[in-house]
């Protein structure tokens, strides 16, 4: 079996469950599988503008990314995995599957996912893992992920229960995380600002915040690194409205790069970690890497440094 993976998360999953010797192409955006050789990458972050007709539509559908329908081809994949909301409902991928049959001359299977709450997700790790002939380990995954969130809230739970917690995932302009990150909130016993069940991140305003008064703030940029996410203060810092939240003048505000939090499969857990410790109000280090992010009360301090 050949398979192609055209999302981070998805190649992470594999890489998980050992098939990675199958594996012959990956988005730009994956990192290189380490225990295999260099496997080729089939999408480029910009749109080819000549590329026309049903390439063009193939290449443009098939993933959030510009996909190098000619590079798939030359692959000959058995498999092809993909995040995509509209190719995931019944029917959806039947189009492309089809024509790059007839291009290719043998049978091609396009699986496509939308993984926008935490049950959805360990359900995609299983259908992962039945496409590619382990489904335990597809299951085992969902289950490490589930009860290591679980072991967490139980720890903790006195130091998070009901807790106000707004996430933003961006903060010019203001937005609130959505899909499976307040459900990560409500694992952890507290609330979340955002919560409409799968949603995507929706925009908010300092008024809303200011209604909400939230216990905990988490800024985490989607996108951004830890050391862009610090620099973000100073933005944060000229609404006249911050030095009134309540999570501000506790000091419960946390700053990091959110990777983990809008990766879904085995990086996930680094994201919760981040996120379980803003809440319990834990250091960096106890249940996350050292550093891996930073208080609003450090950064004060040493702010000289993300000038």
């Amino acid at each position: 079996m050949k398979i192609i993976s055209l999302e981070p998360y998805i190649t992470d999953v594999l890489v998980y469950l050992g098939v990675t010797e199958k594996l012959v192409g990956v988005s730009h955006r994956c990192e290189q599988p380490s225990s295999t050789s260099v496997v080729t990458v089939v999408t480029t972050p910009a749109v080819v503008s000549q590329v026309s007709g049903l390439d063009g539509r193939v290449a443009k559908e098939l993933c959030t990314d510009f996909v190098d329908v000619e590079q798939l081809l030359s692959l000959a994949p058995d498999l092809v995995l993909t995040e995509s909301e509209q190719l995931a409902q019944p029917g959806g991928a039947r189009w492309i599957q089809e024509y790059l049959e007839t291009r290719l001359g043998k049978k091609v299977l396009i699986a496509a996912f939308s993984a926008r709450t935490v049950d959805a997700m360990y359900g995609v790790f299983e259908e992962i893992g039945k496409l590619v002939g382990n489904v335990q380990g597809g299951r085992d995954l969902g289950h490490r992920l589930k009860a290591q969130l679980m072991d967490w809230s139980d720890s903790f739970y006195p130091r998070m229960k009901n807790k106000r917690v707004t996430v933003l995932s961006s903060v010019a302009p203001l937005r609130l995380a959505g899909k499976w990150i307040p459900d990560l909130v409500k694992c952890a016993s507290a609330a979340p600002q955002h919560y409409v069940v799968g949603d995507g991140e929706k925009e908010t305003s300092w008024s809303e915040i200011v209604s909400f008064r939230p216990d905990v703030i988490i800024v985490a940029p989607e996108g951004y690194s830890l050391d862009e996410s610090v620099k973000t203060l100073k933005y944060l810092e000229r609404a006249k409205e911050w030095e009134g939240l309540p999570a501000v003048k506790r000091g419960e505000v946390v700053f990091c790069d959110g990777l983990g939090l809008y990766r879904p499969g085995p990086k996930l857990l680094s994201g919760a970690a981040i996120l379980i410790s803003a809440i319990a109000g834990l250091e960096s280090g106890y249940i996350t890497k050292r550093d891996e992010f930073f208080r609003l009360r450090w950064v004060e301090l040493h702010r000289h440094r993300f000038v």
